[in-house]
């Protein structure tokens, strides 16, 4: 699985609305071969915009979703936040 695999994650924020607010990211494995269900592997998280993330704290978790059905969901072990030029 490589930056092809792009979840949504419900990290806690909400719509103007009221309604959950999903909010998408790039998904690496950190080894090769298949994810099965069930099975934990390390992996890292890239949001596609990372303002929305910025009260994500490590050992948090967060459900992964595909439209709007939980289809795994990742515990926060390290946070690295990246400056851009």
């Amino acid at each position: 699985m490589g930056k092809e695999f792009r979840p949504n994650w419900n990290i806690g924020s909400r719509a103007d609305d009221g309604r959950m607010s999903l909010d998408g990211s790039f998904v690496t494995l950190d080894d090769a071969g298949p994810l099965v269900p069930g099975q934990e592997k390390e992996a890292i998280i890239e949001p596609l915009l990372p303002e929305p993330w910025l009260h994500v704290t490590q050992g948090m978790e967060i459900p992964m979703h595909a439209g709007a059905r939980v289809i795994g969901s990742a515990r926060i072990l390290e946070i690295v936040r990246i400056q851009h030029a």
